[in-house]
Formats: C-alpha cells, sequence, structure tokens
C-alpha cells in the first residue's frame, strides 16, 4: 500500500480527500469540519473568526457551495474541530448537529477515519457523540490507542 501524503492545513477553506492523504491536526486551529464518511471527503472551513470576535464569516453551507464539492451536503458530517486550545490541550472534535441513534455509523465512521487519518491521539476529546456526553477518543475508540 502506498504511503499518503501529509497535508499542513493553513488557516484558508481546504478539501482533503482521507482515503488519499491524512491532515496534520495539530495544525488545524478551531474551524468547522464537514466530513463525507461514504467518500473520505473532508473539508475544513477557514480560520475565520478574528480573534476576539466571536462574528463567523461563513457557514458550512456556504463553505460547502464555495468549496465545489459535487457531492450530497446531507452525506456529510458536520462539526468543529481544533487542537490549539488552551482548554483542549489535545484537541477537540464537537459534532454539530449532535450524533444521536440514527446517525451512529456515519459518526463512528467518522471518529474512525479521524483517528487513522488526523494524526489524533487518544486524549482528544469528543463532544456531542451519542449520549456520551464528553469522552475522548480513546475512550471510543479503545482499540485504536
Amino acid at each position: 500500500m502506498a504511503q499518503k501524503s501529509i497535508v499542513i492545513a493553513g488557516r484558508e477553506p481546504m478539501v482533503a480527500n482521507l482515503r488519499l492523504e491524512q491532515v496534520d491536526f495539530k495544525n488545524v486551529g478551531n474551524r468547522r469540519f464537514m466530513f463525507n464518511p461514504k467518500t473520505g471527503t473532508l473539508l475544513l472551513g477557514g480560520e475565520d473568526v478574528e480573534k476576539g470576535s466571536r462574528e463567523m464569516v461563513s457557514s458550512h453551507a456556504e463553505e460547502f457551495h464555495n468549496a465545489g464539492i459535487a457531492e450530497n451536503f446531507d452525506d456529510f458530517v458536520r462539526g468543529w474541530l481544533g487542537y490549539n486550545s488552551r482548554q483542549y490541550r489535545h484537541g477537540i472534535i464537537h459534532f454539530a448537529p449532535n450524533i444521536c441513534e440514527a446517525t451512529f455509523d456515519q459518526g463512528f465512521d467518522t471518529l474512525t477515519a479521524f483517528a487513522a487519518q488526523l494524526r489524533i491521539d487518544g486524549k482528544t476529546k469528543i463532544l456531542n457523540f451519542v449520549k456520551y456526553g464528553e469522552q475522548t477518543m480513546g475512550d471510543l475508540l479503545p482499540n485504536r490507542f
């Protein structure tokens, strides 16, 4: 199997195929994500929040449209992720909308892909995954870490 290239995320929105690439999670600030577990397509939104401001420049839908992705919007699991935070020193993945029983498979596939392709460690915090509250990646995927 060929080694996957490692992508360093800048501040601009980016699209990666996690079947072909790895993203260095430790270089990702707080930003929106959209991931299609069926295709491996990852959209990372831009880091568009000004320091000290809470005003967002765009939404998941706008970033999806602007990226020109030719896939079904509703196939994407959405949320926020980031690594550069004092509160979450090992990073955070925050699903929004929440992963519920109806979307469990897509959420679990997303966590599995992120564990393998985003270079995440077992201490990364996971929020809004079913009814588990705040968990770590290692709690949810103990065989991966």
